[in-house]
């Protein structure tokens, strides 16, 4: 945890001096997402995507952000949203299979959990 509140402190003195350069922004959610401030990580995260709504790293991160928060309809869009950027990103799938088991979505949770499967199986990452 000390190492995150480190990284936390010089990320904001970062922010401070170059507010305009978002990638501060989505490194920030992500040490909050660790720090498991999910609130704090979404607001990091919308900042981000604004400027870079194709971000496949921060659809995924925003969408763990909402499984924490068991706002899974959102999870399950920003999930949704980071396959259409990269298809062949088979951790997303497995998210998405999990808010959609918690929602009792079986059917879903399958195919989502095969698609994992097969794409683990290919080599992809």
């Amino acid at each position: 945890m000390k190492k995150y509140a480190e990284a936390l402190q010089a990320i904001n003195q970062a922010i401070q001096i170059l507010p305009e350069y978002h990638k501060f922004y989505l490194k920030r959610g992500d040490i909050y997402l660790e720090l498991k401030e999910y609130d704090l990580a979404l607001s990091d995260y919308n900042k981000y995507l604004t400027h870079k709504p194709d971000s496949s790293s921060a659809l995924y991160n925003r969408g763990l952000a909402f499984l924490k928060l068991k706002r899974y309809p959102d999870s399950i869009k920003d999930f949704s949203r980071a396959i259409e950027v990269k298809p062949k990103y088979y951790k997303v799938y497995i998210k998405r299979a999990k808010a959609c088991s918690i929602l009792g979505e079986t059917q879903k949770r399958n195919q989502n959990l095969l698609k994992a499967f097969k794409l683990k199986l290919a080599g992809y990452m």
